[in-house]
Parts: C-alpha cells; sequence; structure tokens
C-alpha cells in the first residue's frame, strides 16, 4: 500500500467538526486501501493532547482508528513553538515525531495534499 496521500490537520481542536470529518475521511480511505499519511502541526497539534479534554467518542474512535492503523505525525517545529513535549501528547496515539525535512518530504511524495 502507498501512501499517496497526505492529510494535514493544523486547525485547533476549538473545530471539532473539521478535524472529526478529516479524521472520518482518513478511516475511510483506510477501509479502502489508501493509506495516508496524517500530519499534525500548527495548532493541530492540541489535537493530540488529552489533558483536561473531552471529546465526542465519535473523534476518539476515528482518532484512535487513525492512529493504530495509519499512524500519526507530528511535526517538531509545530510543538516547540507551544512550549509542548512528547509527554503532552496521549502516548496510546504512538505519535512519530518529525522534522520540517521529513515532513516535506513526505508531501512532495504525495500525489493529494489537502489541509485543514
Amino acid at each position: 500500500m502507498t501512501k499517496d496521500v497526505t492529510i494535514i490537520f493544523k486547525s485547533p481542536p476549538s473545530s471539532p467538526s473539521k478535524v472529526s470529518e478529516a479524521l472520518r475521511i482518513a478511516v475511510a480511505m483506510i477501509g479502502m486501501d489508501i493509506m495516508p499519511n496524517i500530519l499534525f502541526c500548527c495548532d493541530g497539534v492540541y489535537c493530540l493532547i488529552t489533558r483536561g479534554k473531552k471529546r465526542s467518542q465519535e473523534y476518539n474512535e476515528y482518532l484512535r482508528s487513525v492512529a493504530d492503523l495509519a499512524g500519526v505525525h507530528v511535526l517538531s517545529d509545530s510543538l516547540k513553538e507551544r512550549g509542548l513535549n512528547l509527554s503532552d501528547l496521549e502516548k496510546t496515539l504512538a505519535p512519530h515525531i518529525i522534522s520540517l525535512e521529513e515532513a516535506s518530504q513526505i508531501i512532495s511524495k504525495s500525489v493529494t495534499v489537502f489541509a485543514l
């Protein structure tokens, strides 16, 4: 399975309908044997923080499914800019911290990229 699609989550979790819908689309892609690259950057990194956050069950299920089946990448610069560490992210999602260079390589190899 090639990863020809990259979905970039840059919106904060304060717009849960956007994030939830994009996660739902990612799960649907996986169900069609299209394994997307999932990248959280900018304010999107807050989607992976659990402390004090109550999410809908549907949102949690989509996020967990995407993390388990496709994996999630987090831009290291976005964490640093917001004063966050790997320990601030939900550990069960097993996020991969990547550099800007690695992110650009992932994006450049993709046929389709969309960001929200």
